[in-house]
C-alpha cells in the first residue's frame, strides 16, 4: 500500500476518523520501528486520558500498521498446506475449548469459568474503546499495569487466531464469499448499529430475559448458552449489511471521498494512479 495520505487504498479505519487515520498511518510507517511504536503508543494511551475517539485509534493502531507493512508475499507464505493446517488447528482448537468453557457453566476448568474468562476479555476490549465496565472499575480501570499486560496478551493471542482465520477463508470466490470481501465495510457500519438506542434497547431487553437478569453495557451477558445463541443471530446481521441495497444506501458513512476534506492540489498527480492521470485506457 503506498504510505500516501491521498492514496486511494488506504482504508478508513473508523467512520469517524478517516482522515486522521490517513495521516497517522503513513507516518508511523516511515519511523526505524514502526511497529514497535504502534505497540508503545497502544500501550501508553493506557495512561492518557485521550478519550474514547482517540483511545480506538491508538489501540487498534498495530493492526492496521501490521497490514500497511505486510507485503503481498505472505498470502503465498500462508498458503502453503503445512502452514494452513497448523494455524486452522489453533483456531479449530481455541473456539472448541471456549464452546466447552461455556458448556461446564460455574464448574468451569482449573477454577477458571466461562463468566470470569468473557469478563477479562471484555475488559480489555472495552479498554480499547477507551472506557471500562463496572468490573474493570472495581480492579482499577483502564490506567494500570494490570490493564498493560492483558492489552499485551490481546495482542498476542489475537495473532495466532487471525492467522488461523485466513487459513479456513475459502479461496473459491463466489456467494458464501461475498460477505468476507465486504468484511470492512460491515465493519466500518457496525458502531451505527450497536450503538443504535433502538437496537440497544430491543437487544438487551431479550438477552436480559433470557439470561434470567438485567443485560446491559455495564453487566454483559456471559451466560455460555446465551453467548452461543448469540452467535449465529450476528452471523445473520453481518451477511444482511454486506448485501448491495445496504452498501448503496450507506456508502457515503464508510467511504467518504477524500476531495470532501482535503484541499485541491493537495494530492500530487504522480500518487492519484494511472486513471486520475489520464493514462488509463485499453491494453
Amino acid at each position: 500500500t503506498p504510505a500516501h495520505p491521498g492514496s486511494p487504498r488506504l482504508t478508513p479505519a473508523h467512520p469517524g476518523s478517516p482522515l486522521a487515520r490517513r495521516l497517522l498511518l503513513p507516518a508511523v510507517a516511515k519511523l526505524r520501528a514502526p511497529a514497535l511504536t504502534a505497540l508503545l503508543f497502544a500501550h501508553g494511551a493506557l495512561f492518557v486520558d485521550l478519550g474514547t475517539n482517540y483511545q480506538n485509534l491508538l489501540s487498534f493502531l498495530p493492526y492496521f500498521l501490521a497490514g500497511h507493512l505486510l507485503p503481498p508475499s505472505c498470502w503465498s507464505i500462508a498458503a502453503r498446506p503445512s502452514l494452513r493446517l497448523g494455524c486452522a488447528s489453533f483456531l479449530v482448537a481455541a473456539s472448541a475449548g471456549t464452546v466447552a468453557l461455556a458448556r461446564r457453566g460455574e464448574r468451569g476448568f482449573g477454577g477458571v469459568t466461562f463468566a470470569d474468562a468473557f469478563a477479562g476479555v471484555s475488559e480489555t476490549y472495552d479498554c480499547f474503546n477507551g472506557f471500562a465496565p463496572d468490573a474493570a472499575r472495581r480492579r482499577g480501570g483502564c490506567a494500570t499495569l494490570r490493564a498493560a499486560g492483558q492489552r499485551a496478551a490481546f495482542y498476542a493471542a489475537s495473532a495466532p487466531l487471525m492467522a488461523g482465520f485466513f487459513s479456513v477463508l475459502p479461496r473459491a470466490a463466489g456467494w458464501w464469499s461475498h460477505p468476507g470481501h465486504m468484511s470492512m465495510f460491515i465493519y466500518l457500519l457496525h458502531p451505527l448499529l450497536i450503538t443504535n438506542p433502538y437496537v440497544m434497547r430491543a437487544v438487551f431487553e431479550r438477552l436480559s430475559a433470557l439470561s434470567g437478569r438485567e443485560v446491559n453495557v455495564w453487566s454483559p451477558a456471559d451466560d455460555g448458552a446465551v453467548v452461543s445463541a448469540v452467535l449465529p443471530a450476528s452471523l445473520a446481521v453481518c451477511a444482511l449489511l454486506s448485501t448491495p441495497p445496504v452498501r448503496r444506501l450507506l456508502w457515503p458513512l464508510t467511504q467518504p471521498p477524500l476531495r470532501w476534506m482535503l484541499r485541491r492540489g493537495a494530492v500530487p498527480a504522480s500518487r492519484r494512479g494511472p486513471a486520475a492521470r489520464g493514462e488509463g485506457g485499453s491494453s
